[in-house]
């Protein structure tokens, strides 16, 4: 027990207590000495016994992944448009998905620039490529009504 109390008198000293000054109240199961690197050793000799020395693994070089931009902006232009606007009285979320819906089913070849007008003002832009048939805007004007349309 001497000894512990020799350590915890040493520590004080070394953190700037006095020894008149009251010691120090350390919360801590277990007190190990820090060992400096010059001390240790390179490769970890001289170490304390209760300290055992982590093996040296060579971290595995891998390739860096290409990163995928945010949003892929197409070099080409649009080759049509379509603008939508989503009506005021209908919820935004469920419209859009149902817009989303409507567009991913009429998947096509030809690159489309669709615009949504918000019932906010804000604007969201999207390009993809679609077939932009009278079916999709047949089931477009069904779901918004035929003055929010536009092919």
């Amino acid at each position: 027990m001497r000894d512990f109390t020799e350590k915890k008198r040493k520590t004080a000293v070394a953190l700037g207590f006095e020894p008149g000054d009251e010691a120090p109240k350390i919360l801590a199961n277990d007190i190990i000495e820090l060992v400096s690197d010059e001390k240790a050793g390179v490769n970890g000799e001289d170490r304390p016994a209760d300290v055992a020395a982590e093996p040296v693994r060579p971290v595995p070089e891998t390739p860096a992944r290409p990163v995928k931009p945010a949003m892929e902006v197409p070099a080409e232009k649009p080759e049509c448009m379509i603008k939508i606007r989503i009506p005021g009285d209908m919820d935004d979320r469920i419209t859009m998905d149902m817009i989303n819906t409507a567009l991913k089913r009429h998947a096509g070849d030809k690159l489309t620039a669709v615009l949504m007008y918000m019932p906010s003002g804000r604007t969201l832009k999207s390009v993809m490529r679609l077939e932009p048939s009278g079916s999709l805007k047949n089931q477009l004007i069904g779901l918004l009504g035929m003055d929010n349309v536009k092919f």
